[in-house]
């Protein structure tokens, strides 16, 4: 399996709508969160096509992202973000609080 493969599945993913910004050759297209994990975020946004570029993603109440296009359709898009290891977990804790607080299911 694909190192992207493994990390989709690695991650719990929140299924949650949040506006999003996606930063594209320095455009800034305004979406909405699907949802989210660790791993990246899978985001409702018309975009030009990108191919497998690197992007700015900032989450309203998650903070900014460096991330990249993962997959592309008309509507959307699937960005995995570029982080660490430390940070990947610490953006789980911070989801799975995020979760509790607001008793959210997960995806």
């Amino acid at each position: 399996m694909s190192k992207n493969g493994d990390d989709r599945r690695r991650w719990r993913r929140l299924a949650i709508e949040k506006a999003a910004e996606v930063k594209a050759n320095g455009a800034p297209y305004a979406g909405t969160t699907k949802d989210i994990s660790a791993g990246g975020a899978s985001i409702d946004v018309e975009i030009e096509a990108l191919g497998e570029e690197s992007v700015e993603l900032s989450i309203d109440e998650f903070g900014d992202f460096d991330a990249s296009v993962v997959r592309q359709w008309d509507t959307g898009v699937v960005l995995m973000f570029d982080l660490d290891e430390d940070h990947r977990y610490a953006l789980q804790e911070e989801l799975e609080a995020f979760r509790r607080e607001n008793d959210l299911d997960l995806d």
